[in-house]
């Protein structure tokens, strides 16, 4: 029988293999899409994850329509909060399984936000590839990455269970498949919990 610590180590050496990006938008001239592996794993036991659970986070954007944004008032529904940029190769590859989430689940409460780290230079290519996919959910633009530091980004894509509660109840870091079995799991819990009185 193996060691908790063994499998602990075959399961982070699996989750590391999962697509991300890093954390540094490559420079304008390099058309290389650098992908690193530093920030992957899905949020159970790696300590930017475990730094979040259970904390509501206060933030505030402004949509790519040009419309205020404020978490704050979509507490009382189930958040999926993914946090990706258009250089990003896994972040795009992620957009319609996102576009789909929303579209099957929303009646049940759902809410997805994505949050654009993307320059502002960067924001005709956001909207590009919103209609692209067509993101049924809105874009919140955050050229300055005030979200980073707030869920301690470590790459992209990165993505949050927000509860009705407004609190973090689960995080990914990395790329979100077709039918992940974890996820949805994780929605079914966090949709089936009543909302605070």
């Amino acid at each position: 029988m193996k060691s908790p610590r063994l499998a602990h180590l075959g399961l982070a050496t699996l989750l590391a293999a999962l697509p991300s990006c890093g954390d540094k938008e490559p420079a304008p001239n390099n058309a290389a899409q650098a992908e690193s592996a530093g920030g992957a794993g899905d949020g159970a036991g790696d300590g930017a994850g475990d730094a979040q659970q259970g904390r509501a986070i206060d933030f505030r954007g402004e949509t790519l329509r040009g419309e205020p944004f404020d978490l704050a008032d979509l507490r009382g529904d189930v958040v999926l909060l993914n946090v990706w940029a258009s250089w990003c190769e896994p972040c795009k590859e992620e957009l319609p399984t996102l576009a789909d989430l929303y579209r099957e689940r929303g009646h049940e409460g759902l809410k997805v936000v994505g949050v654009s780290i993307d320059a502002v230079r960067a924001h005709n290519e956001v909207r590009r590839l919103v209609q692209e996919h067509r993101v049924p959910y809105p874009i919140v633009l955050d050229p300055k990455s005030t979200i980073v530091p707030m869920l301690k980004v470590n790459g992209y894509p990165t993505t949050v269970i927000i509860g009705r509660d407004g609190a973090v109840r689960w995080r990914r870091d990395g790329l979100i498949e077709r039918d992940d079995p974890e996820v949805a799991g994780e929605l079914k819990a966090a949709l089936e919990a009543p909302k605070p009185g």
